[in-house]
């Protein structure tokens, strides 16, 4: 229920968000860290809700709660991939809750079991921190690429208006020697006619 409250609140004020009204980006900053809170309850519930799987006595609750806890690990990893501290708070609170709550049920784990969900977070947490890197590698590259064509096509233009500037120029010099020789064609004739 917490969750459930911190979550709509959040979304309220993500809903309502203008970038144009906070130009300095210090409330968008302040909406990350509501979120990336959010998840942390969230993420706490979830262990919450383990904790109680895990104490169930029967072998059902040995293969219930190890798959959920799995699966719960992998799917947050997934579903906050687009923000990585959230991510990160996502596998820290449930990974060291689930190692907790699995550590204190009643049945006993082999210890491979808590090493398994701590490396299963942790590489989860690589993966998709590579991948992460690896799309803003290429949302810096676009960046890159989009100013260098901005600064070639001003170029070009430049080139272009100084290759039509130098044509004028030379077509108007060209112009000005054609009359200059017209008048004084016309000027040898008006002499020759006097004579």
């Amino acid at each position: 229920t917490i969750a459930a409250i911190v979550g709509y609140r959040v979304h309220v004020r993500v809903k309502e968000y203008a970038a144009e009204g906070d130009a300095s980006g210090s409330y968008l900053l302040f909406l990350r860290r509501l979120f990336v809170l959010q998840v942390s309850v969230e993420a706490f519930s979830w262990v919450l809700l383990l904790c109680d799987v895990w104490s169930y006595h029967q072998d059902i609750g040995l293969v219930v709660a190890s798959a959920i806890t799995f699966g719960l690990i992998a799917i947050g990893a997934l579903i906050y991939l687009c923000l990585p501290s959230a991510m990160v708070m996502w596998l820290a609170v449930l990974t060291i809750g689930s190692t907790i709550a699995a550590s204190y049920s009643a049945l006993s784990m082999p210890w491979f079991f808590y090493a398994g969900i701590a490396v299963f977070g942790v590489s989860l947490h690589r993966v998709a921190m590579m991948q992460w890197r690896s799309f803003m590698q290429s949302v810096d590259n676009a960046q890159e690429f989009a100013r260098r064509q901005e600064a070639f096509f001003a170029t070009e233009q430049e080139r272009l208006q100084a290759v039509e500037t130098e044509r004028r120029n030379t077509s108007v010099a060209r112009n000005e020697e054609r009359n200059r020789a017209d008048l004084e064609q016309r000027q040898a004739m008006a002499a020759l006619a006097s004579e």
